[in-house]
């Protein structure tokens, strides 16, 4: 039985302009937002003792501002994975390189290794 050019047409429903808010602003801005929360949360972790170690073991070699931003990172008790990024950069532009030595050590250890070197080369 052929159908009828009255049965095959759909209703057309218009959007309400809270369903439109909801839909094509509320949605899409919570999306971004969590996202953006998640990559700022993980950024700001802190960074491993592998890390750390490297940073202790390079010391010596790297730059006066370098020293001095190291430092002025140490002064929250730890360095985000950001920062040290930032910090790995510098010191390869300044032509050390960074190596991750095997410690068998924790982050708390090597942390304080670190924090060591720094305040010993303060006095």
């Amino acid at each position: 039985m052929p159908r009828s050019p009255q049965n095959t047409k759909r209703p057309t429903a218009e959007l309400k302009p809270i369903q439109f808010f909801l839909r094509y602003t509320l949605v899409p801005f919570v999306a971004i937002v969590l996202v953006a929360s998640w990559a700022i949360t993980k950024e700001s972790t802190e960074i491993d003792a592998r890390q750390y170690a490297s940073l202790a073991e390079a010391y010596p070699q790297l730059p006066q501002g370098i020293k001095h931003e190291l430092s002025e990172s140490m002064k929250e008790n730890k360095i985000s994975k950001s920062r040290y990024a930032t910090l790995t950069r510098d010191a390869m532009n300044s032509g050390v390189i960074l190596d991750w030595p095997p410690t068998p050590h924790g982050v708390a250890e090597e942390r304080g290794r670190l924090k060591a070197l720094i305040e010993a080369s303060r006095d």
